[in-house]
């Protein structure tokens, strides 16, 4: 029996049985069980380290290394795509070697930034413009039925584990859409029963707690699960809060607050994503799974993009679909603010990793927070920003300021 947790195990924060060659946890999951090498209280000398490195299985060759400058973040640089690669000497019985952070997962890239006066100038928007904005996310939604996906929920994120909680509200969510007059009824019912397990799921109210209580009932969860939570009570919401079923309507007003908090949690749980490396398989696609520093890849540095792009995008409808029903119901809204992602058009769309990586090192992927996108407006036109980017701009600016937009650059 091994001494310490194996690295899956600690990863995920999950108990692990600690048998060898693998534990019960790895052995399941069908997943590569490795443990940590022995604590030594010896260190590589400086003077030796040359030579190590010469001879060290894990060095990169020089074609590689320059593939993966394209998109290595220089940890002084969060908005560069195309910077040095830098490898870390740790002490240890063996050489180990860790590029620095890369672009996407710069901590200060999960900042939330906010407009100066705080409140959205509700002006800018009429009420038509702010109808049609739920309509395009409504539609999203919809997409996402039948094609597995949408601009905030990427074709691979659930392509290998699809979580129990967001199979029931997709069912759900294809029932409401293919609804008819005589059974409304019975679908808002089970849409209205659905969210109210969701939420009082145990498994999500850790120890018999009241999660308000605690941000850190959550903890257990990983960033995938996270995110199929917040899709699942998202499409809950879009139905309750615009059928227009009053009843419904004020039970899920009632959840904006748990939907909301569980979006802050998402995000907490994404911001300490660290690099993966490239498992044998990418069957289980987690944190967890991808835990390996040894063998840096450009396949599992594209879906960690995956996951840490659609949890921002998340972050950003979900806040953003809130504050839309608050000016439709109230008049008003506060600004929920803006965390960096990508607005280039390609990237999210890219269907490999190959694909994706020639973005990163040939263009400017424009990874900015929404209230920077001035130079949006200044130095790109339309076809060059994606459909989710288009959509936020609009939220920001108002639909005016986009066709201003269109109208320069179609004239330039």
């Amino acid at each position: 029996m091994a001494t310490a947790a194996c690295v899956s195990c600690a990863k995920a924060k999950r108990k692990c049985s600690r048998q060898i060659p693998s534990c019960q946890r790895c052995k399941g999951r069908g997943i590569e069980c490795a443990y940590p090498p022995p604590k030594s209280d010896c260190f590589v000398l400086l003077q030796d380290s040359a030579s190590a490195l010469e001879n060290s299985p894990f060095v990169l060759d020089e074609d590689t290394t320059l593939s993966m400058r394209s998109f290595i973040g220089d940890i002084n640089n969060t908005n560069s795509t195309t910077l040095p690669l830098d490898l870390t000497l740790f002490p240890c019985d063996s050489l180990l070697y860790q590029p620095r952070p890369v672009w996407f997962l710069m901590p200060e890239t999960w900042q939330v930034g906010y407009r100066p006066m705080g409140k959205i100038d509700v002006s800018a928007f009429c009420n038509d413009d702010i109808k049609r904005l739920v309509v395009d996310i409504q539609g999203w939604l919809k997409n996402w039925t039948k094609t597995g996906c949408n601009p905030f929920i990427h074709s691979h994120l659930y392509r290998t584990r699809f979580p129990g909680c967001l199979q029931i509200a997709y069912t759900t969510l294809s029932s409401y859409i293919n609804k008819t007059d005589s059974n409304t009824g019975i679908i808002l019912r089970v849409m209205n029963e659905q969210a109210g397990a969701l939420i009082d799921n145990k498994e999500i109210r850790k120890d018999g707690q009241d999660e308000s209580n605690s941000i850190t009932n959550t903890a257990q969860f990983d960033t995938l699960e996270q995110l199929a939570r917040v899709h699942a009570l998202l499409v809950y919401q879009s139905i309750g809060l615009f059928d227009g079923d009053i009843r419904f309507r004020h039970l899920a007003e009632g959840r904006i607050s748990v939907l909301d908090r569980w979006t802050n949690e998402m995000v907490e749980c994404a911001s300490r994503i660290e690099l993966p490396s490239l498992t044998p398989d990418l069957q289980d696609f987690t944190d967890a799974s991808l835990s390996h520093p040894f063998n840096y890849n450009t396949e599992s540095t594209w879906h960690t993009w995956i996951l840490a792009e659609s949890a921002r995008r998340t972050w950003h409808i979900t806040k953003g679909f809130q504050s839309l029903f608050s000016i439709l119901q109230q008049g008003q809204t506060y600004c929920p603010g803006g965390m960096n992602f990508t607005f280039r058009r390609g990237m999210w769309d890219a269907s490999t990793a190959s694909e994706w990586e020639t973005l990163c090192s040939k263009v400017d992927v424009v990874f900015i927070k929404r209230f920077e996108a001035q130079d949006v407006f200044n130095h790109l036109s339309p076809r060059d920003v994606d459909e989710f980017g288009t959509l936020i701009l609009e939220t920001t600016y108002g639909a005016e300021r986009m066709r201003q937009w269109t109208l320069e650059k179609n004239v330039g």
